[in-house]
């Protein structure tokens, strides 16, 4: 009798240990997803400003947070700007917003975390009520070439960076000095630079390598007009 009860003693207390050591339903289940790392994506937004006027306002935040953070309005330069946001969550909305000197405002609201161009958009340029487009504009790329070196140009050349193709020698044949020639790439991605490269006749050879597509007046400059090592000015000589 003694060995019985002994025996069922042991087997209530073993029962007794795996109750106790036993998890509610569904407890792994919600250690796991407690445990889970959140997955995130590199945020960077290259943003260009074409509303028209300058930004007063700029943010990007996350849907449903009354906190805007940070005015990004001041980290742009020329209508350009990159932001750079880290790793955001994936999965997960932001929402762009920005305001221009002209009190026009624009929003966005499923902005995700990405690496990716926008371009804000005026308002006579929207489609619907989307107020930005994720591409990075197109613009003229024209420029007036005005040789004020003080001496003949033999080769004169714009063409983009990283390019082994110089194109055509815009001073083929010889360009006299005060001598002007219209280049013209027609509309390009603005997210493109330039080299104008140009070797006078005394074989003095200078390169400018970051030049914008814009339309725009280079006035090529004589040695001792040179500011620096820039070899060329966008603004006309002074008398």
């Amino acid at each position: 009798m003694k060995k019985v009860l002994a025996v069922l003693l042991i087997a209530a207390l073993v029962l007794t240990m795996a109750a106790c050591g036993s998890k509610p339903a569904g407890k792994d289940n919600a250690d796991k997803k407690g445990n889970e790392e959140v997955e995130t994506a590199k945020s960077v937004y290259t943003i260009y400003n074409r509303t028209g006027a300058d930004l007063t306002e700029a943010y990007i935040y996350e849907a449903g947070s009354s906190d805007k953070g940070e005015n990004l309005a001041d980290q742009f330069h020329g209508n350009h700007a990159t932001i750079d946001r880290g790793e955001l969550p994936k999965g997960v909305d932001f929402v762009l917003e920005f305001t221009n000197a002209d009190g026009y405002t624009g929003k966005f609201e499923t902005l995700h975390a990405e690496e990716a161009p926008i371009t804000l958009l005026a308002e006579d340029a929207k489609s619907g009520a989307t107020a930005i487009a994720f591409e990075t504009p197109v613009e003229p790329a024209q420029y007036k070439i005005v040789n004020n070196s003080g001496e003949k140009l033999t080769e004169a050349y714009i063409y983009p960076v990283g390019s082994s193709d110089k194109g055509e020698n815009f001073a083929e044949g010889g360009m006299e000095p005060g001598a002007e020639v219209d280049v013209d790439y027609g509309n390009q991605s603005v997210d493109i630079k330039y080299i104008v490269e140009y070797t006078t006749e005394s074989g003095r050879n200078e390169h400018f390598d970051t030049l914008s597509v814009e339309i725009a007046t280079l006035y090529i400059l004589a040695e001792d007009a040179m500011t620096g090592a820039t070899p060329l000015s966008f603004l006309p000589p002074q008398n």
